[in-house]
């Protein structure tokens, strides 16, 4: 569907934020925040009394039928999962690695037992991740072991165990010793006043791509000395500039920050034609998304296309941090947005990954 398509159909506004949508009633992303906002009042009885179901409907094999709610759960309460994680080891259930984030000794013991058992590489893939997501120093010893002295299942995954690491939101320094590609904190983005600082997403920059000529964007402008925003560390203005355009087309848009707000784009080579006119990038301007006024679970990203600054992410097609194109150490992720809070024809997500000490952010695009 064209844009042209689009727009001739009649738009409805959604009763309650006024985002654009063609049928009647809540849009998608307003029936998700009530939804969200109804576990949120949940009572600690009524969660921990969902937690029980959740399990006895895993140890009955029903695990599709309450993946959404233990998510919700993980995302929203950061519930403790240690006794979930018992129940889906049981099923030999492995694919929600996240559900390993808060497993006992012993839990964690069988995984290894599995993985260093195993003869079968995508099991050991999964067994990986959800090893990945413990993290603890025995973790860390048995990835570092596996490095060093490779099982036959290796030879048929696309990368090194210390990668899946990062599945976790940690990775190994040259000194291999444990570095933390998340921050612990997080918050999200709510429907509010676009004067309310710290964090404006989307503004016109002024300039044009080197590349194809498109319209230039500030998609992030971020005041790091705001007591909300602490955690990241931006003592100043920092500006987050991409081309709407090409971010498609490059593997990375990396932009060169300073904490005064200036920036500039690094290496654009993608010299696609330009399919963004004035009015589409400006229309993504207009957004009404400002920061939230308290924090979240560092999860609360993880699922249902929640637009967060911290925490972890949820990956689209899979775990992706890039390295540093100056120094070309591995950067730390910390914020997402996806695309259609800002253009509802656009589709997919865009990553924000930074190196402190090189003042450069990256930008990358998941596709749904």
């Amino acid at each position: 569907m064209t844009r042209s398509d689009s727009m001739s159909r009649m738009i409805i506004p959604c009763t309650k934020c006024g985002r654009e949508k063609y049928f009647e009633g809540l849009c998608y992303y307003c029936k998700i925040n009530e939804r969200r906002l109804e576990i949120s009042m949940l009572s600690h009885e009524v969660v921990q009394q969902k937690i029980q179901i959740i399990i006895n409907e895993i140890r009955e094999g029903n695990f599709d039928q309450v993946e959404e709610l233990l998510m919700s759960l993980i995302s929203i309460r950061n519930i403790n999962t240690s006794y979930i994680a018992e129940a889906c080891l049981e099923q030999n259930i492995f694919l929600q690695s996240i559900v390993y984030k808060d497993a006992s000794e012993k839990t964690r013991d069988t995984l290894i037992h599995k993985l260093l058992t195993t003869d079968n590489s995508l099991e050991a893939s999964h067994l990986l991740c959800c090893l990945a997501m413990i993290g603890d120093d025995y973790v860390q010893q048995v990835f570092k072991e596996l490095q060093a002295n490779p099982l036959p299942w290796r030879k048929e995954l696309y990368v090194d165990p210390s990668v899946y690491a990062h599945n976790g939101g940690w990775a190994f320094r040259e000194d291999g010793n444990k570095e933390a590609l998340i921050y612990e904190e997080c918050r999200t983005f709510v429907t509010g006043e676009r004067k309310q600082y710290p964090i404006l997403v989307g503004e016109m920059n002024g300039g044009h791509c080197p590349s194809c000529g498109c319209d230039l964007l500030d998609i992030l402008t971020i005041d790091g000395s705001d007591e909300k925003l602490k955690f990241l560390n931006l003592e100043g203005i920092v500006k987050v500039t991409i081309c709407p355009n090409c971010i498609y087309y490059e593997e990375a848009i990396f932009c060169k920050y300073e904490l005064n707000g200036e920036s500039h784009l690094l290496n654009m080579e993608s010299k696609e034609e330009n399919m963004l006119t004035h009015d589409d990038v400006k229309k993504m301007t207009t957004n009404r998304l400002t920061l939230s006024h308290k924090p979240v679970s560092k999860y609360y990203g993880i699922t249902d296309e929640i637009n967060t600054i911290g925490g972890m992410a949820e990956w689209i097609q899979d775990f992706q941090y890039l390295n540093c194109p100056k120094c070309n150490k591995i950067m730390k992720y910390f914020a997402q947005i996806h695309w259609n809070t800002i253009d509802e024809y656009a589709d997919g997500t865009l990553y924000f990954e930074i190196c402190h000490e090189c003042q450069i952010i990256a930008i990358h695009h998941q596709q749904t």
